[in-house]
This record gives C-alpha cells, structure tokens and sequence, in this order.
C-alpha cells in the first residue's frame, strides 16, 4: 500500500453498528396537494383519487382559516379549493390569502357545471376544474405532468 491509500476494513459488523451507506437514491417525494372544501366527502374523495394517482396530500382543510394555516406550515405545490357559488365574494380574499402564503402553489378552483366555470374563471385561481369528469382527468389536472398513476 501507497501513502495516502485507505485500506478497507475486515471487521465484521457488530450488533448496534450502523447500516452501510449505499449509493441508491430514494424515490423522489412527489409535489404536495393541499384540498379545501366545506363537504368532508369532496375532501376525502379527493384525498382518495390524488394518493391512487401517486400524489401527496399535505392536508385537507373545510374553511378559510384552516386552509390559511394549512399552506403556511405544509407548502404544497398544488390548492385544491372547491368553493361555493353563492360565496364568491368571499373567495377572492381566500384566494389572495392562499397566494400570499404559498407563492408558488397552483390554486385550482373546482366546478360542477359549465355556467360554473364561466363564474370562477374571473377570481384569479390559476384553472377551473370540472369535477364532473372522468376521475383520470381530474386527477391529471391536480397533479403536475407525470405524476398521474390512472
């Protein structure tokens, strides 16, 4: 052996010593999904639709301030907010709120119908989702390019 050479070690491992450090390289954690919606079923249907699809949910939240606090600790890449039709004045300041706390967040507004969506296109969400549609569409939708698993 030259100077400077390292000589690996015989021992063997002992009980308590730590695991080997491999080379392998961890599954990338996909980009975080936060939902808001007042109906625990919207909530967890979607919860459902976007982990069968290889996403992450960060966290669900059913009002305003909850989805407030939820995007300031968890950071997700993607809101999901299903607001209500006969609310939309309210929606505007959750949507600024949302965008001030999370930057970089997609905001998606969900819709039920068409007339729906014409109304929800001026609030400032980055899309209007139908969520009357096929669920690998909506689920394409949530979820940055690639990610969808349907």
């Amino acid at each position: 052996m030259r100077a400077g050479d390292v000589r690996p070690s015989r021992r063997r491992p002992r009980r308590g010593d730590a695991p080997a450090v491999t080379d392998t390289a961890l599954p990338p954690t996909p980009p975080g999904v936060a939902i808001v919606s007042a109906d625990r079923r919207i909530r967890d249907g979607l919860a459902s639709l976007v982990i069968a699809s290889g996403g992450r949910v960060v966290g669900t939240a059913c009002e305003a301030g909850e989805a407030l606090s939820l995007v300031s600790v968890a950071r997700p890449a993607t809101v999901v907010v299903d607001p209500h039709i006969d609310q939309l004045a309210a929606l505007r300041p959750l949507l600024a709120g949302l965008r001030a706390r999370a930057p970089g967040a997609r905001l998606l507004l969900l819709a039920w119908d068409g007339e729906a969506t014409l109304a929800l296109r001026v609030t400032g969400a980055d899309a209007v989702v139908r969520i009357d549609g096929e669920p690998a569409a909506l689920a394409g939708a949530i979820l940055p390019t690639g990610s969808s698993a349907l």
